[in-house]
């Protein structure tokens, strides 16, 4: 996942949720998130849930090979 924001952020933790093998690339956030965790929170439910296990980098030569690519990022990036 390219661009782990609001939208990124959410579908690919629902995707690593439901057991799909998700890699999050991260650019300036990359420490935040290692230091807290991805968690998605459901406002309609009212839950908070952990992204786990959270694959993080900060850098795409680390990944590997992937079957797909998803770029979530802004229209401005």
């Amino acid at each position: 996942m390219v661009g782990a924001g609001a939208v990124g952020g959410f579908y690919g933790g629902m995707l690593a949720r439901a057991g799909a093998d998700v890699h999050f690339l991260f650019r300036s956030t990359y420490d935040d998130v290692m230091r807290d965790g991805l968690t998605l929170v459901l406002h309609a439910s009212n839950e908070s849930l952990p992204v786990e296990p959270l694959q993080a980098y900060r850098d795409s030569s680390a990944i590997g090979s992937c079957d797909w690519v998803i770029v979530a990022a802004k229209a401005t990036a």
